[in-house]
């Protein structure tokens, strides 16, 4: 996984799946790419803005920062984000993160990785969710071309709806991901993360991501990215849809 030293971006989101989304939401901080990190600290930054007024008022803000330090074959990552939008002054996104993960190398091909996330979303009618988590990595392959990875972990989750009176006692789930990363040629790369995480006293109680990302250098420090992800949710609270599709497109400058 990699970050630039610095990068901003804009995007524009094409389509959303689900008139009400989905509660999981599955916070995807793995950056699948081909080729190792730089040694040492990289940070990462983007901030958007959005205005519109006259028949139609809205205004949109959001703001995603990361760091990672790289040092051998260990990382930690720390990265956070907050989105807010208002429509005719109402609220029309409302959700926030924040994730810790710190990596350990065992061998050439197994990584032990422990993490802790904290995440909001007002439309998905999450107040808060806690996770913390134990899980292990083994690399399937890696070439000059290609890399991937499959994980799985044990997280204890706890959750606190808006429209609870009490909040919901801790559950251990299961998280399990699978990463690819490939090298198109000319200047293309893909990436792709799937995740599965079912709930251990309910297998029927399940979340799934699949999270696609092709990337277009333009040059050396411009590139262009198209991206689809994909979540589900098999138990969703009274009202919510268990789908949620979302398409974006954006143009980032890295340094």
């Amino acid at each position: 996984m990699r970050f630039n030293r610095f990068c901003f971006g804009f995007g524009l989101v094409f389509f959303v799946g689900g008139s009400s989304p989905a509660q999981a939401s599955i916070v995807n901080v793995l950056q699948p790419q081909v080729g190792e990190p730089e040694e040492g600290w990289a940070v990462q930054g983007r901030v958007g803005l959005g205005l519109e007024a006259g028949n139609e008022e809205k205004q949109k803000f959001s703001v995603l920062a990361g760091a990672r330090r790289v040092w051998g074959a260990n990382q930690t990552l720390l990265k956070g984000s907050l989105d807010r939008a208002t429509t005719f002054g109402e609220t029309s996104t409302d959700r926030s993160f924040v994730h810790f993960r710190h990596r350990v190398s065992l061998s050439e091909s197994w990584v032990g990785f422990g993490f802790a996330q904290l995440e909001h979303n007002g439309f998905r009618s999450l107040k808060v969710r806690d996770l913390f988590g134990l899980g292990i990595e083994r690399s399937l392959w890696r070439t000059q071309r290609s890399e991937a990875a499959i994980a799985t972990a044990i997280m204890s989750e706890h959750e606190v709806l808006l429209l609870d009176v009490e909040p919901l006692p801790p559950r251990l789930r299961s998280s399990n991901y699978f990463v690819l990363a490939l090298d198109l040629g000319d200047g293309l790369t893909l990436g792709s993360t799937t995740f599965f995480q079912p709930r251990l006293a309910e297998f029927s109680d399940w979340r799934l991501l699949e999270d696609l990302t092709l990337t277009v250098s333009l040059g050396e420090r411009v590139s262009w990215t198209v991206s689809c992800k994909m979540e589900m949710d098999s138990r969703p609270p009274a009202e919510v849809n268990p789908w949620d599709v979302v398409v974006k497109t954006g143009l980032g400058w890295s340094y």
